[in-house]
């Protein structure tokens, strides 16, 4: 055996990254007719998902969809406003008639027990009148 060893001086191996070149030719004629066929007429063609990506119909299905989820988001969120802003009114108004008509049985009250007091009054000068005027009689 050898007493030799060799030691590591570098990498053995040099590892190049490499991208390759994108060429943008645009989503084609044909695939632009895929795309507005099936938004018209569904078929049961289905393309190669290798394919949408190279065509870029793959990008404008996602957008369609994004299109199409934000818009039955914001539906769903006018519904829930709407439900929301009709049920708040309602028990507003509610609230605000029992507000109403709690004061308005205090001032009804008050101007009840008045009432009863001038009536009682009444009462009490009706008597005083007739003890006096049986004295002038």
């Amino acid at each position: 055996m050898s007493d030799k060893v060799v030691r590591e001086q570098g990498p053995l191996h040099r590892i190049l990254e490499y991208t390759p070149p994108k060429f943008d030719i645009g989503v084609p004629e044909p695939a632009k007719d895929y795309i507005e066929i099936k938004r018209t007429a569904p078929t049961s063609f289905k393309m190669a998902e290798q394919i949408k990506i190279q065509t870029g119909v793959d990008h404008i299905e996602a957008v369609e969809l994004e299109d199409q989820v934000e818009q039955r988001t914001v539906e769903k969120l006018k519904t829930i406003q709407e439900s929301a802003y009709k049920e708040a009114y309602t028990l507003g108004l509610v609230e605000g008639k029992k507000e109403a008509f709690d004061r308005a049985s205090l001032e009804i009250d008050a101007r009840l027990i008045e009432l009863d007091r001038v009536l009682k009054a009444v009462a009490n000068l009706k008597t005083e009148l007739t003890q006096q005027n049986k004295r002038t009689l």
